[in-house]
């Protein structure tokens, strides 16, 4: 990737991890809800309309997917992968409460047939939110399904799913 690619990829991520957390703040004080999946909304329409509240556009190349709380609470999220070269990125960006000492977020991909999980690794504090910036083999491209977990112990095996979304393709 050329350095001005890169160094634009970080500000839209910073611009992005900013916005969740300001809308995680908002959710928190008006309890707003985006539609629910059985309601006939594409999940490539709410990560667009979600991208739009934070006031930042995602780049037309990288594929992306919202990433809907499945706790009950008002956690929400982006993710985004795209093949350069023989390479597999995934970015996830995640508006979600700090945990409590000893436990952490962590990003995870999932395939279906064959099942496979595949620990993308700890979300780190970035601009009021949670960043997982993670590189791997063209392969990963297959696995779908990204996960947000709570953990409390080493020992990559998912433990409290928080964030999920599935990409189309």
């Amino acid at each position: 990737m050329k350095r001005e690619h890169m160094v634009g990829l970080v500000v839209v991520l910073l611009v992005i991890g900013g916005g969740l957390w300001w809308r995680g703040q908002k959710l928190a004080q008006t309890s707003q809800v985006l539609p629910a999946e059985g309601e006939g909304v594409e999940i490539e329409d709410r990560a667009s309309e979600l991208a739009k509240r934070f006031g930042v556009v995602l780049p037309d190349n990288l594929e992306r997917v919202e990433l809907r709380d499945v706790t009950g609470g008002v956690g929400s999220g982006i993710a985004t992968r795209s093949l350069v070269g023989d390479r597999f990125e995934l970015t996830i960006l995640a508006a979600l409460p700090d945990p409590e000492t000893g436990s952490w977020y962590a990003g995870w991909l999932v395939k279906d047939e064959p099942f496979a999980i595949w620990p993308a690794g700890n979300l780190r504090i970035a601009k009021g939110g949670f960043l997982l910036e993670f590189s791997g083999e063209a392969e990963l491209n297959n696995y779908k399904k990204v996960v947000v977990t709570l953990e409390t112990k080493e020992d990559k095996k998912p433990e409290t799913h928080v964030l999920e979304g599935e990409f189309k393709k």
